[in-house]
């Protein structure tokens, strides 16, 4: 059993022989800035640090993370922050937003309990905002799946001293 530190704000636990600084990997130029976060630019971001197979998150509204598409569903597009609609693909790499969703003709969704780096999360809206779908209207597909890579990096430096999960929270306290 690998005993873990929980001493993170964000509720992250990470192995205990964890403390040297995970790479950080550039983000994609062909990354989606998606509308859930209309302000957050390339040059805030700047890379992103990966999510490891132990790494368990506690997400909150507002956090950003960065994704890819792991299974189609109902929604097989993304909006970016200018209102540009791009095709899912198992290439699209996306900053996406975690947040509640209540749409009475789509999905009721809420930011789960707690996120595995080896699961995934579900688009609740071609906004960016991603959850776990609770309810869904009869006439809307399962929702698609998305496979979380990572998070911020600048977070990661500033405020988490190199953790591995590590999250911008944008427009919530």
């Amino acid at each position: 059993m690998i005993s873990t530190v929980s001493s993170d704000p964000f509720g992250l636990e990470l192995p205990a022989s964890t403390s040297a600084p995970c790479p950080v990997k550039k983000i994609s130029p062909s990354t989606i800035f998606t509308s859930a976060a209309p302000d957050i630019t390339r040059s805030m971001i700047g890379g992103w640090v990966g999510l490891e197979p132990d790494d368990r998150y506690v997400p909150r509204v507002g956090d950003v993370m960065y994704g890819r598409l792991h299974s189609y569903g109902q929604h097989r597009e993304l909006e970016n922050r200018d209102g540009r609609i791009h095709r899912l693909t198992t290439a699209t790499r996306a900053l996406l937003v975690f947040g509640h969703r209540y749409a009475l003709a789509a999905f009721e969704g809420r930011v789960p309990e707690q996120v595995d780096a080896s699961g995934t999360v579900q688009l609740l809206a071609r906004s960016g905002v991603i959850g776990r779908a609770e309810v869904r209207a009869p006439e809307v597909h399962d929702p698609t799946e998305i496979k979380l890579l990572g998070g911020d990096r600048n977070t990661a430096e500033t405020r988490h001293r190199g953790y591995r999960a590590t999250i911008q929270r944008y427009g919530a306290d």
